[in-house]
């Protein structure tokens, strides 16, 4: 049975800036936005246009370099008509080649309603019909999100799902905001507006997570057993507070369990890492060293019992004895570390990378300096690994 495919929307030079600290320059968002394209993402949303005038200027040049790529270049817009046109104008080469995507969004939880915009429910839905019905006129593919649509009362948000239909929307996201619910929570909200809405095949559900409590990638995965086919992520969950849903996480949970998710993306899973170290480089956010997927000891193994695992699994050629992905699906190597946990085989495997032949005895005498070592070190690169083996070469050859 063919898999069906999943879009791929980045939010990183938008949402995933948003991040206190990462602020990037043009230069450099043009760059990650290339690279992103090359990537495989399906839409780019390439900044918030009417935020400042370099975000402008920024989606204006993608919006001149992406679509020949493939992309749907995307801007957010308030729902009012100045966001709207200074959208359009930063669109423009994108619109021209039926390449770009405005999205309008709106408060639709009570409280955002009451305190943050100070207005009703009713305004809500005019504001959303109006702002939509103005995009169509720049650009036939319009979007619309609902902004903390996970605490909003389910009938007022399918109220507004409905007006944003109505006025020609063919994209709707579900938004948990500031990441309340808990996986199966985004599949059964998902599931019931879609079922109260009954929209056309064609319209598309996309799913916008949050990671307030740790969970964004697994609420964006039950948004897709829901029923989105649409998931809005940034390299390494970079964004608001704790960060947006990882596209990293999203795509290789996705194409590791396909009987769990038969689902497929455009994502080239072997550029995660390189893109991953870019986006870092560029926002000055670093990434956690155990971040799944991309983090520098994703991939790593210091424990005897998992090298001994390990080696011996490599020399069978069997894959998977102490990984859940494959290290070069994401452009990557798995890596033995010498560290106090240790085994007799890892210090053996990390010699022989470096020509040696130690003998077993060598190996374990060196394993035990390594236990015994007093300056605090935590990982003993294998150069250092090396010098201790070469003293006791001279030690044992001495007796």
């Amino acid at each position: 049975m063919a898999k069906e495919k999943i879009l791929i929307l980045d939010s990183t030079l938008r949402d995933g800036e948003q991040a206190p600290g990462a602020s990037m320059t043009p230069a450099q968002k043009v760059k990650i936005g290339c690279a992103l394209a090359d990537l495989g993402v399906d839409v780019l949303e390439a900044g918030f246009a009417a935020s400042s005038s370099t975000d402008a200027q920024v989606i204006y040049r993608l919006s001149q370099l992406l679509p020949q790529k493939g992309v749907i270049v995307e801007t957010l817009a308030r729902c009012c008509p100045s966001d709207v046109q200074i959208a359009a104008q930063a669109l423009g080469p994108a619109i021209h080649q039926n390449a770009a995507q405005i999205r309008t969004f709106i408060s639709t939880s009570d409280m955002h309603i009451k305190y943050k915009m100070q207005t009703t429910r009713e305004e809500i839905l005019k504001m959303i019909d109006a702002s939509i019905r103005y995009a169509k006129t720049f650009t036939p593919n319009v979007g619309w999100a609902g902004e903390d649509s996970s605490r909003a009362d389910v009938n007022f948000f399918v109220q507004c799902v409905k007006t944003a239909l109505a006025a020609g929307a063919k994209t709707i996201a579900l938004c948990d905001t500031v990441g309340v619910l808990v996986d199966t929570q985004m599949q059964e909200l998902m599931t019931q507006v879609r079922s109260m809405v009954n929209a056309p095949n064609d319209i598309i559900f996309s799913v916008h997570c949050h990671n307030d409590k740790g969970l964004a990638t697994s609420n964006s995965l039950f948004g897709l057993k829901g029923g989105a086919r649409q998931v809005e992520c940034c390299i390494n969950g970079l964004g608001e507070r704790a960060g947006n849903a990882a596209l990293e996480e999203i795509v290789m949970a996705i194409q590791s369990s396909p009987e769990r998710y038969p689902f497929t993306t455009n994502i080239k899973t072997d550029k995660l890492q390189s893109i991953s170290r870019m986006v870092a480089k560029f926002s000055g956010i670093p990434v956690c060293p155990n971040k799944a997927v991309v983090g520098s000891l994703a991939f790593s193994h210091a424990s005897g019992i998992h090298q001994d695992g390990l080696i011996k699994s490599w020399k069978m050629n069997l894959e998977g004895m102490y990984d859940a992905i494959n290290a070069a699906d994401v452009g990557t190597v798995d890596k033995i570390i010498i560290a106090r946990c240790s085994g007799v085989n890892g210090v053996s495997y990390v010699l022989q990378q470096q020509g040696f032949k130690p003998t077993e005895e060598e190996a374990r005498e060196v394993l035990r300096r390594v236990k015994n070592h007093r300056s605090g070190t935590k990982i003993f690169e294998p150069e250092k690994v090396a010098e201790m083996y070469r003293d006791v070469q001279t030690e044992f050859s001495q007796k």
